[in-house]
């Protein structure tokens, strides 16, 4: 950090500070030991933080994320899912918000909007929860690396088919 230069961070570093101080000088210790793990959990996503001149581009994230799944030695299959679909979510990103260029861009409400356009197309909920696994496994590999905000991504509600039984008789010729 250069001099006269303040992040956010130093910000909210400086904040936790003072009210850590008037906890404790208050005796409000056990608020103070919250203060300080909400702090802890911060820092850790700062230390691993990808700094805004830094900013990892999409396509970059996409990589990072294949290779991992290479590395863990993934099926070929599942590695094309991942790219496919992931792949898909990209594409619209690009046709429907083409200011979404980072990572660190992505939230909830992009991820809303893209299931609400994708349920605008006619696609079934369970053919949108197939893209939707393979955006929550990229998302989450980002955020366990520090590199974004964790994303809630949640599944849509699918119609159950009731499978028709075979009836005792149907079952007795079945064994005959």
């Amino acid at each position: 950090m250069s001099a006269g230069c303040v992040s956010s961070f130093d910000v909210e570093i400086l904040t936790f500070l003072i009210i850590s101080l008037n906890l404790i000088e208050g005796n409000y210790l056990e608020e103070a030991n919250k203060v300080a793990d909400i702090f802890k959990r911060n820092y850790r996503l700062y230390e691993n933080r990808v700094w805004p001149e830094e900013k990892m581009k999409l396509e970059d994230a996409l990589e990072k994320f294949l290779r991992k799944c290479r590395i863990k030695n993934l099926a070929d299959r599942t590695i094309e899912y991942y790219q496919e679909h992931v792949g898909f979510f990209f594409s619209y990103l690009e046709k429907e918000k083409p200011d979404i260029k980072y990572l660190e861009q992505l939230n909830q409400g992009i991820i809303e909007d893209y299931i609400i356009y994708k349920k605008g197309t006619g696609i079934k909920n369970t053919s949108i929860n197939t893209e939707l696994r393979a955006i929550r496994a990229f998302i989450n590999f980002h955020a366990e690396k520090g590199n974004i905000s964790k994303i809630k991504v949640d599944m849509l509600k699918t119609d159950k088919k009731v499978k028709e039984t075979y009836t005792n008789d149907e079952l007795k010729k079945l064994l005959k």
